[in-house]
């Protein structure tokens, strides 16, 4: 399998398994982008899909 098709099915069993409701991952070398994909729903319990423009809110915790 390619680095996309594994991608893609890790990502898409964590969806559908409910573990995440939605997904977006991107990853990139020197390059270029080397994968990108979209999974699941933007909201819980709606269903407008993630996709690869979907708008979203990272937040990042450090501990002291």
């Amino acid at each position: 399998m390619s680095l996309k098709q594994d991608a893609d099915a890790l990502l898409r069993r964590a969806t559908d398994a409910g573990h995440v409701p939605g997904v977006v991952a991107m990853a990139t070398d020197r390059g270029g982008t080397i994968f990108e994909g979209a999974f699941g729903t933007r909201v819980l319990g709606e269903v407008a899909p993630m996709t690869l423009d979907t708008v979203v809110w990272i937040a990042s915790l450090q501990n002291s």
